[in-house]
């Protein structure tokens, strides 16, 4: 799409800054949009948006979200969910309208809780690691060529919980309810210098991530405001497989050159986003990728290497 290619060759890169085994180069944009949107966060903070289960039983792959606000709000794509009757994450970016009550579909990454902590459902400090993020958008891309309903937006339930179990095996993590967020907890203070060496800079709409001088991972926004909220969440998940050995070896093998050269060079399947907008997806040998936009304008962009 147009639109996308405009965005990713408007961008500017930043300078480099490297913790570890994970570099970031910021991505610049000095004539981005303010935001026409509210993220999730602050419509919480805000009381305007409300996210709850279905019914009193529940339902695994899905949550239901009411927004009061006059705003539309913006939901990331593997935003962490915590309560109702077990922690979810977003299956996709989306945008809830304004006034509006929709579905979302959502996955488990909390397999042995199903009882309310707290009746709605609350944000949180994480997103999905990188690589369960890059997996699930495999799953839902694969979904969605069936159909455009709620349950054609759906990860493989399965593979996400046998990889949190790898991965907090890994990470020498435990949790007696096999919840994703124990393995965050768990590795906190090691995060968080991640999250200190990485903070936004000025223009900042983006990142690109980089294991090893690879470029495994792209995220961008349309807005300085919205790149700054998400970031350090997004800094924790690539952090997550940075401090991984096993996940650095993997990733340090890939030959992708330049993930916006990818991203630029083929073409992006296009449907109805759920809410406002429309939503794009690429899953190619090299890359898999998705976008929403609104209005023509690409709100987020993720993209994940292969190989």
């Amino acid at each position: 799409m147009q639109a996308i290619y405009t965005a990713l060759k408007d961008v500017q890169r930043g300078v480099p800054v490297t913790e570890g085994e994970l570099s970031v180069i910021p991505l610049l944009n000095e004539s981005a949009p303010e935001a026409n949107y509210l993220t999730f966060e602050a419509a919480v903070k805000r009381g305007g948006i409300m996210v709850e289960e279905l019914s009193e039983s529940g339902s695994v792959p899905e949550l239901r979200v009411k927004n009061s606000e006059s705003l539309p709000v913006f939901v990331l794509d593997g935003e962490q969910l915590l309560g109702a009757k077990q922690n979810r994450i977003v299956n996709l970016s989306l945008m809830v309208p304004a006034k509006s009550e929709m579905i979302i579909p959502v996955t488990c990454v909390e397999h042995g809780r199903w009882s309310h902590r707290h009746a709605r459902s609350q944000p949180s400090e994480h997103v999905m690691y990188a690589e369960a993020r890059a997996s699930k958008m495999d799953h839902v891309s694969a979904s969605m060529e069936r159909g455009t309903t709620v349950r054609h937006k759906r990860a493989d339930q399965s593979a996400v919980w046998s990889g949190i179990k790898r991965k907090s095996m890994r990470m020498q993590s435990h949790s007696p309810t096999d919840a994703m967020e124990a393995v965050f907890s768990d590795n906190k203070n090691r995060l968080e210098t991640f999250v200190e060496r990485f903070a936004p800079v000025e223009h900042q709409v983006g990142a690109i991530f980089m294991v090893r001088d690879v470029e495994c991972g792209l995220e961008l926004f349309d807005t300085v405001s919205t790149c700054s909220s998400y970031l350090s969440q997004l800094v924790r998940s690539w952090a997550m497989d940075a401090i991984d050995a096993m996940r650095v070896k993997e990733l340090a093998r890939r030959k992708t050159a330049s993930i916006i050269d990818e991203l630029c060079s083929g073409s992006w399947k296009v449907s109805p986003a759920l809410g406002l907008g429309w939503d794009a997806r690429r899953s190619e040998k090299k890359l898999t990728a998705g976008a929403l936009l609104v209005e023509d304008c690409p709100v987020h962009v993720a993209a994940f290497s292969r190989s």
